[in-house]
């Protein structure tokens, strides 16, 4: 028999007993190490899933992020929301024109655990309504802007 590292196995082990399908999923793993990383790559790869840490997650304009640094954005963004208080089941709107920001805003978020209502900046009078409903619901409204250039 060959050495399954325990961690991988059980990771592996715990999908199988929640009857998660691997074979031809698209699987994504974070880091690297051989001790958890390259052994749950090796695994899933052994059930048929396509691993790909390193392809290219999200490409605007002339940059690109792998899965890998998406998700260092995405923790770098709920680092932030983290240190300005907000916590799991609040409510953030999310008022940025397109770009990355916002889906690293959303991923951020989502680790949180916190809502996000994504408003577009396009989007005039009546059409926005919906964030008066929010801040009347809510009680707590958080209009996230340009203040993310410090990253």
């Amino acid at each position: 028999a060959i050495f399954k590292p325990c961690t991988p196995a059980g990771i592996i082990e715990l999908l199988d007993q929640y009857n998660v399908k691997i074979e031809g999923k698209n699987a994504v793993v974070i880091g690297r190490s051989n001790i958890v990383g390259k052994p749950v790559a090796s695994l899933l790869l052994e059930r048929n899933a396509t691993v790909f840490p390193f392809e290219t997650a999200l490409h605007y304009e002339n940059q690109t992020w792998n899965h890998r640094e998406f998700n260092e954005m995405a923790n770098r963004y709920a680092n932030f929301f983290i240190g300005q208080g907000i916590e799991k089941g609040d409510v953030v709107s999310i008022f940025l024109e397109n770009r990355p920001d916002v889906l690293f805003a959303v991923g951020g978020l989502v680790k949180v655990g916190a809502i996000c209502a994504l408003i577009n900046t396009k989007q005039r009078k009546k059409v926005l309504t919906h964030r008066q409903i929010l801040d009347y619901l809510c009680g707590f409204f958080s209009m996230i802007h340009s203040q993310f250039e410090c990253f």
